[in-house]
């Protein structure tokens, strides 16, 4: 297992032990829609009282309308100011999820599962957005998450075979 920075966790089969580090009362699961059944099952199996929403795979992701309906997901799920928020996705849904997490309660803490190694490249970076009639990343935050999970298995997959 490798830590970087003390808040990236780099470990082969990491996502069938994110109980081990996250420790939440409540806890709410961003998925990208394109994210494997298998993935989903395996997270979900973890935190069974955790509310999950997958945002929709039509692009882009980043749009205000995503947000309204995440943030509405957020709110009637009970998330307050305590609750954790897990992105599972790639870096869209990591700009959205960041930038939603930022601006609910004036910030939640938020975890990301990078689902490449393409997104990985991103996973640490503070840089959130959500576009705003068609221009890209209007809406802007800093907002890294608290912590990111690597596993090597996870990238192995076939990302577009849902």
């Amino acid at each position: 297992m490798q830590i970087e920075k003390e808040r990236v966790i780099s470990c082969r089969g990491i996502v069938k032990k994110l109980n081990t580090y996250i420790k939440a009362d409540k806890l709410l699961i961003l998925y990208e829609a394109g994210v494997q059944a298998a993935i989903r099952k395996e997270i979900a199996a973890q935190f069974p009282k955790a509310a999950e929403f997958v945002v929709s795979d039509t692009a882009p992701i980043k749009t205000f309308d995503n947000l309204e309906v995440v943030v509405r997901f957020l709110y009637h799920s009970g998330c307050q100011k305590d609750s954790v928020l897990l992105v599972v996705g790639n870096r869209q849904v990591k700009e959205l999820g960041g930038f939603i997490a930022a601006s609910y309660y004036c910030g939640i803490a938020y975890l990301y599962v990078p689902l490449t190694r393409e997104a990985s490249l991103y996973d640490t970076s503070d840089s959130c957005g959500v576009d705003l009639m068609g221009m890209p990343d209007v809406l802007q935050s800093c907002y890294a998450p608290c912590m990111v999970f690597r596993d090597e298995a996870v990238f192995e997959l076939s990302y577009h075979d849902v």
